[in-house]
């Protein structure tokens, strides 16, 4: 990034994804006072008191939970779950998303009976999966990534364990999800700061985009960059040039209409905190809350296992 600021002189710099990549680049950018917009590196890269950084949107581990805590204060008190177990993979993506996920606890009044890490890869889940089940936790957060969340939804099946909700914080939100488990994958709920179905202008078109050119049919990521691409857009027209301070300083005073939502940056370079709930539902990852964005009616609680 240093080279191409130095060196290849260029206009305009654009961050993505991972977080680990954004977690590096920011201070550069920073460093050189050029606007950048990513998804950032959780909450810790958007607390060095950056001018130039922004995350529109951001994939904030910190929130990860925000819109799942949404949906559960919609239900009466005496639906939502009572007991809580959280298996988090022991990484800083895993502490991240943890802390969304204990806060609403708290806020709940739900009681956290299992709070268990592991490393990866996790060769197998029943132990962990075993221990949720015999605490009496009626809510489950598979605070991991892809290939133990499959591991860990296969577990809870063949141990027959069925709380009211499964919570599974990275990568059920992709098709594979339900090409790997099946009907298993169903009823899962999640979190993302994008979606498909969002009703924002332009996700159709891009959704068509995405079909007709990558055959994508859901396409998540391919969202994600081309509303970072959009934050920058937005700034760079707002300024009326490629002053890089104009720049900044157009999206910290405007509100920003993008494919993912408004959004309207604080001193951080954040919009205010949120994600958006979703859910497994007959094979489609369908959005549970806020409501003004819902697409399908959230099935809670679980219901049974069924054979396959």
């Amino acid at each position: 990034l240093e080279k191409v600021i130095t060196m290849d002189k260029v206009d305009l710099l654009l961050g993505g994804y991972p977080g680990t990549a954004c977690t590096a680049q920011m201070p550069i950018a920073e460093k050189y006072k050029m606007a950048y917009n990513s998804m950032g590196g959780h909450m810790p890269s958007f607390e060095q008191g950056y001018k130039y950084c922004f995350g529109g949107p951001p994939l904030m581990g910190q929130w990860w939970a925000e819109g799942f805590w949404g949906f559960i204060g919609t239900l009466p008190a005496d639906q939502r779950p009572e007991k809580a177990a959280i298996l988090t993979m022991n990484n800083v993506i895993g502490e991240a998303c943890r802390e969304s996920i204990v806060n609403g606890c708290e806020k709940y009044g739900v009681e956290i009976v299992v709070d268990d890490r592991y490393d990866l890869p996790l060769a197998d889940a029943t132990s962990l999966v075993s221990k949720a089940k015999e605490s009496g936790a009626d809510v489950l957060f598979a605070n991991g990534f892809f290939g133990d969340g499959v591991l860990t939804i296969r577990a809870c099946k063949s141990l027959d364990y069925n709380p009211k909700a499964i919570f599974q914080s990275v990568g059920c939100i992709i098709p594979e999800w339900i090409s790997e488990l099946g009907e298993a994958g169903n009823y899962v709920f999640s979190g993302t700061a994008m979606h498909n179905k969002l009703p924002f202008e332009g996700i159709d078109k891009l959704n068509r985009v995405a079909q007709e050119r990558w055959g994508i049919d859901a396409p998540q990521y391919f969202l994600f960059g081309y509303c970072w691409m959009q934050v920058l857009q937005k700034g760079v027209e707002g300024a009326g040039s490629l002053d890089q301070d104009a720049i900044a300083n157009y999206l910290r005073t405007h509100t920003i209409s993008t494919v993912g939502g408004d959004f309207k940056f604080d001193e951080k370079g954040l919009p205010e905190p949120y994600m958006y709930c979703t859910q497994v539902i007959n094979g489609e990852v369908e959005l549970i809350y806020p409501l003004n964005v819902r697409t399908a009616e959230p099935v809670y609680p679980k219901p049974e296992w069924k054979e396959e």
